[in-house]
């Protein structure tokens, strides 16, 4: 920014460091110490320029009731607040409670919490959300909208999301982009340092596209990076326990309590019920032996009127059935992606071996042991 090469009684000009920020959020960085941390000037500020408020001082952004003044005033300020807060439960629950606008610019796996819901919901007014981006703005973008699913709407939604998320990561200070990478498990500084912030974004942005894809896609980025077996080997020991079963090493897919499941070809459960093509249902359980008890939804047509809804399925069976969903897998995979695509930060720098390790907590305490012997 411009302003921090200005004279010193400019950068303490109220009106002057007002226009500065109109045209740049970032000026905000270089104005006088007194106005970063005047409380009333930042409001005024951040009412049209919502991620200014990332560069007012320490002191307003450890101050939790003039952060939910901000955001009362505009909810789009949730989406700059300092990165441990933006996902916190009980920040949102206050955010809301101050205006249910806040909601549309919370992460994602908040919007879908039902206790958050309600609490959006409590104030009577209805909760706004954003606008859905055409398929055609979407695709000019970058984003992956095939890959989004089959429903069309559904996919112009998590397409937007992915574009609303970019946006965001865009506007974020060098700071903001440090702190999500620490809320990742990452050495914030370390990141800058070693990617610089245009690659950092890079990696970032990927990472909103992998939080919008199904199971199956997330596999085929596994698959394509060549991370499954590893996947099985160290993210998954439990299964040689029989805690969860191999449905097809090669592709490494599982089956686990929780899982929505779909057959594929007719077989024969263990109390000799046809479970016919396209029943769907839910695996409750994985015995010691590696079999499945599942709960098979109401469909008469592929399912018999006499046959309980629970069932026991023989894991010989388990290649008969398609995952939809699997929320366990899906984290699984996830992270998996996300240690190899920040894997530099450890391998390349420092030759951690952060893949066999299995975490960032992990290579994080490998590297401060080092250090504590390099100490010594």
């Amino acid at each position: 920014s411009a302003l921090r090469f200005a004279a010193e009684s400019l950068r303490r000009d109220r009106n002057f460091v007002l226009r500065a920020v109109h045209m740049v959020a970032a000026s905000l960085e270089h104005a006088a110490p007194h106005l970063r941390s005047e409380p009333d000037f930042i409001l005024h500020v951040v009412a049209q320029q919502e991620h200014a408020i990332q560069y007012a001082a320490d002191s307003l952004l450890e101050n939790l009731p003039f952060l939910l003044a901000a955001v009362k005033q505009n909810g789009a300020v949730l989406n700059y607040v300092p990165a441990e807060l933006r996902a916190s439960a009980s920040f949102l629950q206050a955010c809301l409670r101050m205006t249910p606008a806040a909601f549309q610019f919370a992460p994602r796996h908040l919007q879908l919490d039902a206790a958050m819901l309600r609490a959006a919901a409590a104030s009577g007014d209805s909760v706004p959300s954003r606008d859905v981006l055409r398929a055609e703005a979407l695709r000019l973008q970058g984003v992956p909208l095939q890959r989004l699913g089959k429903d069309s709407a559904e996919a112009a939604k998590a397409g937007s999301r992915i574009v609303y998320e970019w946006e965001r990561l865009d506007k974020l200070s060098c700071r903001g982009l440090q702190d999500e990478c620490a809320m990742l498990g990452l050495p914030g500084e370390i990141c800058m340092e070693w990617y610089g912030r245009e690659f950092l974004l890079v990696r970032l942005k990927k990472l909103a596209v992998w939080r919008e894809f199904a199971l199956q896609e997330l596999r085929e980025d596994c698959n394509a990076k060549g991370l499954v077996n590893v996947y099985h080997l160290e993210l998954y020991p439990q299964y040689l326990l029989g805690q969860v079963h191999p449905q097809n090493a090669d592709h490494g897919i599982c089956l686990h309590g929780g899982a929505v499941v779909r057959v594929a070809r007719d077989f024969f459960s263990v109390g000799n019920i046809k479970l016919k093509e396209g029943l769907r249902g839910v695996i409750t359980k994985i015995d010691v032996t590696g079999d499945a008890k599942i709960e098979l939804e109401s469909n008469f047509s592929l399912l018999s009127n006499s046959a309980h809804s629970t069932q026991w399925i023989y894991r010989r069976d388990f290649d008969k059935l398609d995952v939809e969903q699997d929320e366990e897998e899906w984290q699984a995979l996830f992270d998996r992606l996300l240690l190899d695509l920040f894997a530099g930060v450890y391998d390349k720098r420092k030759s951690v071996p952060v893949g066999r390790l299995g975490s960032f907590g992990a290579a994080n305490a490998v590297l401060e042991r080092w250090e504590c012997l390099c100490a010594m």
